[in-house]
């Protein structure tokens, strides 16, 4: 997305630019995937947006009905039961139990921890040990794969609601549900599959090189090797979304700077597509769900169908299963495994349900924002920006991120070199 966001700024700007996608189809993670009749994507993928000038490249790409708007419904699993989502606005969804242990564990005060701190540390001053114990805690563990101890909260930002301490207690006496956070409402294509929006982008890209896999980067010569031995020259800037510990290994010579790109690290997701014959009324709802709970290895199962009508054929179901795990470790069966956790959930009866799988390898998924990640990954920019390389979108940043995030960091930095 950041990549083809600057091809098409570069356009617009009268600057001749190339765009070299390594596969053989735009997009990256928020491409689809269309068979027997199911549209999937490699994994959720919604667009959310915040900013104006990102409305106006999208309604600039297309008609003006290819986009649905979209209010989210989302919750969290607990105990065989749906509670919205945040959480820690709707404990009254809550059993008892837990809506009483979180209430008394809630702090006095909420306490300003930001930047560098402890997330554990957060979590405990702002929400409290039972927020944090039955969804903060358990949740983010699986999607990092490392203990929350190990992460800072530098990755915070819009993307974890804050609310108030009254606000907590009042959504444990109303049985209200609030929509809110920076995803409460998204744009989703009505015809089906997020790969709209790479389609669309490409289409204003003039020069777009497939099956272009980069072995090599000079900055001295300004020269880009492929593969296949062929030789790309540049004159003002690169501008790459490569995950940024692989644009380190990818430049030369490297250096001390670029080597700091080793210590940084990052989980990865199989996200499970399954075509299925049948689902549960229950799950015919949401959007999709948050499972916290240990018992099931997945951390997030979506509903394709809420999004769009086009995502399976009629009187069948299109869901995702996510689940996270450390990066190269991971020696089971996923399908096995996203199948189990539906059964486990009540959405489906059994294996039997399911016609259609087709499994989503993401080796680079979650970044991991432990203590060494700000130092280690402001010196692999820094290096790289002083040889004349700007890294930009979700794994080139090496951030927490979202799509209009990758398409106004493509636009800026063509904007930045041209201007």
């Amino acid at each position: 997305m950041a990549d083809l966001a600057a091809g098409v700024a570069a356009a617009r700007l009268g600057a001749s630019a190339i765009v070299l996608e390594a596969t053989g189809e735009t997009g990256g993670l928020a491409r689809s995937l269309r068979t027997d009749g199911y549209t999937f994507d490699c994994c959720g993928h919604v667009l959310h947006l915040a900013r104006d000038d990102t409305r106006a490249l999208i309604g600039s790409l297309g008609a003006a009905d290819d986009w649905g708007e979209v209010e989210r419904r989302s919750f969290v699993w607990l105990r065989d039961r749906l509670v919205p989502y945040p959480f820690q606005l709707h404990l009254a969804h809550a059993p008892d139990d837990v809506r009483d242990e979180c209430l008394a564990a809630l702090p006095p005060e909420t306490a300003a921890l930001d930047g560098d701190g402890g997330f554990a540390e957060w979590i405990a001053a702002t929400l409290g040990a039972g927020i944090g114990r039955h969804f903060m805690v358990p949740y983010n563990e699986k999607v990092a794969t490392v203990p929350v101890a190990e992460l800072t909260c530098a990755w915070l930002g819009r993307f974890v609601p804050r609310p108030a301490l009254s606000g907590i207690r009042k959504g444990a006496l109303s049985s209200r549900t609030l929509g809110t956070g920076y995803n409460h409402r998204f744009l989703y294509p009505r015809r089906g599959g997020i790969d709209l929006l790479a389609r669309a982008l490409a289409a204003r890209v003039p020069e777009l090189q497939m099956g272009a896999r980069v072995r090599a980067v000079d900055t001295a010569h300004r020269t880009v090797t492929l593969e296949s031995g062929e030789q790309v020259t540049y004159r003002q800037g690169l501008v790459a979304s490569v995950p940024l510990p692989e644009m380190c290994r990818l430049v030369a010579p490297g250096g001390a700077a670029l080597e700091a790109a080793a210590l940084l690290r990052a989980s990865a997701v199989v996200c499970v597509n399954l075509g299925l014959r049948r689902l549960a009324p229950a799950f015919r709802g949401p959007h999709w769900i948050y499972l916290p709970e240990r018992r099931f290895h997945a951390y997030r199962v979506g509903f394709y169908g809420r999004l769009t009508e086009a995502a399976a054929p009629a009187g069948r179901e299109a869901v995702y299963v996510e689940t996270a795990h450390r990066a190269g470790v991971n020696g089971r069966d996923p399908v096995a495994d996203a199948i189990a956790d539906l059964v486990m959930l009540g959405a489906i009866r059994d294996a039997s349900d399911v016609e259609v799988a087709v499994p989503v390898r993401i080796p680079v998924a979650y970044v991991i924002h432990d203590r060494r990640w700000a130092p280690a990954r402001e010196s692999a920019l820094g290096a790289l920006a002083a040889r004349g390389v700007r890294m930009i979108g979700r794994y080139g940043r090496w951030e927490y991120a979202s799509m209009e995030d990758a398409l106004v960091q493509g636009t800026e930095a063509v904007e930045a070199i041209v201007g």
